[in-house]
């Protein structure tokens, strides 16, 4: 019984010492990466994990991902926390030089907490793809309108900011743009409905590469338009300074009082010119010569402002007075600078014309003579006009002498030939007597 007694006493001996016998400590290393080919300029990342099969209480290594970045690893429980069997730690970066990096983990050291001992995991690593980034970066517009309406200023890729006024009878626009490049992507155009006062809308370019570039349009939305009627067509007046066109010659800004309104206008001291600004339908906007009667506040008069440039000024157009309009010239219609201009030509197809005008710096009128295939134009010198036209006068007129002396040569010789064929018939008819008489 005593034998049998030690027995079972050894067995719960050695079965209490089995379970207190515990597995040596150890550790392993994973590292995840968030691709494992990144384009540049994207964002990227590495992640290692320390695992072990007790709670971590110190750990020591590095961790790097060559020039993405890298990280000390390092940890000693503190008092009051609580530690656990894991540690991770991440590095986190923009891609920006191609080429492969390797993430990798070494000298890792982890100390367990219960059982005293230390893990060495083995190192591990990773490997990161940096490709070129060969997306387009064009984030830029080719065109940007409004339909039926001219913003301002023209429309320019480098410039973001516009502006366009339309009366309160425009309750919406249609915004229409497009991409410098196919492959990026516009957003912000199409049908816009307008509220009375400022009307702000953005128009976003984002390029394949995701950049943005933003065009922004202010639209003005006037409470009390003036209207002026210009041969049956409505024209609206300019009332802000910067809608006014650019008058490139010296001149003064001033304000007129029309409707109880403030208008900007320009005045050319030289030609006692007043200018305004007229907006049609289309929103294309010219300057016109104001002109009022003293003490009369509603009957205006408003003239187109029409001029070329010379080699050395700016002609402005003026009426042709009749009695200086050279003699056999009439009226025909030329494009001048873009604009359509009355011009008096000897005929339809005749390359030089006239015009008459006043040198807007020297206020002078006088008559110009313009080259229609050129373009280029200079005061007009009638001489040799005279000259033309006097030759042309003496050869008409020897034309018609020739002419005159030719008639007569023509009616003296039927004349001769009347009296010559009256003179045979004579003789004729004196043989025939004769004859007879024998």
């Amino acid at each position: 019984m005593r034998n049998k007694a030690l027995l079972v006493i050894a067995c719960v001996l050695f079965f209490i010492g089995f379970n207190n016998v515990q597995a040596a400590p150890s550790a392993s290393v994973n590292i995840k990466v968030s691709s494992s080919n990144i384009m540049a300029g994207q964002r990227g990342s590495a992640t290692v994990t320390i695992s072990a099969n007790e709670r971590i209480g110190q750990l020591y290594g590095t961790f790097s991902c060559g020039g993405l970045g890298s990280k000390s690893l390092m940890y000693n429980i503190q008092l009051g926390n609580t530690p656990s069997k894991s540690r991770s730690y991440t590095i986190s970066f923009t891609a920006k030089t191609p080429g492969t990096y390797t993430c990798k983990v070494s000298g890792v050291e982890v100390g367990g907490l219960e059982s005293g001992d230390w893990a060495y995991p083995s190192a591990s690593s990773k490997t990161i793809t940096i490709q070129p980034d060969n997306r387009s970066t064009n984030n830029a517009l080719k065109s940007l309108s409004v339909e039926g309406q001219s913003i301002s200023p023209d429309f320019d890729a480098n410039t973001t900011d516009y502006k366009l006024s339309v009366t309160n009878e425009v309750k919406s626009i249609d915004i229409k743009a497009t991409a410098a490049d196919s492959k990026s992507k516009v957003t912000g155009t199409g049908k816009k409905d307008l509220q009375i006062g400022n009307n702000k809308f953005d128009i976003v370019v984002t390029a394949e590469n995701g950049s943005q570039k933003t065009y922004t349009l202010n639209v003005e939305v006037d409470t009390k338009p003036i209207i002026v009627k210009i041969n049956g067509e409505k024209l609206n007046l300019i009332k802000k300074k910067e809608e006014l066109p650019e008058l490139l010659i010296a001149h003064e800004d001033l304000t007129l009082n029309i409707e109880e309104q403030d208008i900007p206008a320009y005045r050319i001291d030289k030609l006692g010119y007043v200018l305004v600004g007229l907006k049609d339908s289309k929103g294309k906007i010219k300057l016109y010569k104001f002109d009022s009667k003293k003490g009369d506040l509603k009957n205006f008069k408003y003239t187109l402002f029409k001029y070329v440039i010379s080699p050395s000024t700016y002609i402005a157009y003026a009426d042709f007075p009749k009695k200086l309009i050279p003699l056999g010239y009439k009226k025909y219609t030329e494009d001048i600078n873009g604009e359509k201009a009355s011009i008096y030509k000897f005929s339809k197809n005749s390359r030089y014309g006239l015009f008459y005008g006043i040198n807007m710096e020297t206020g002078k009128k006088n008559i110009y003579k313009y080259d229609t295939k050129e373009g280029t134009m200079q005061v007009y010198d009638n001489t040799e006009d005279d000259q033309l036209n006097l030759m042309k006068a003496i050869i008409l007129g020897l034309i018609g002498l020739s002419g005159l002396l030719f008639i007569i040569i023509i009616i003296v010789i039927a004349t001769r030939n009347r009296k010559i064929k009256k003179a045979l018939r004579k003789y004729a008819e004196k043989l025939k007597i004769r004859q007879e008489a024998r």
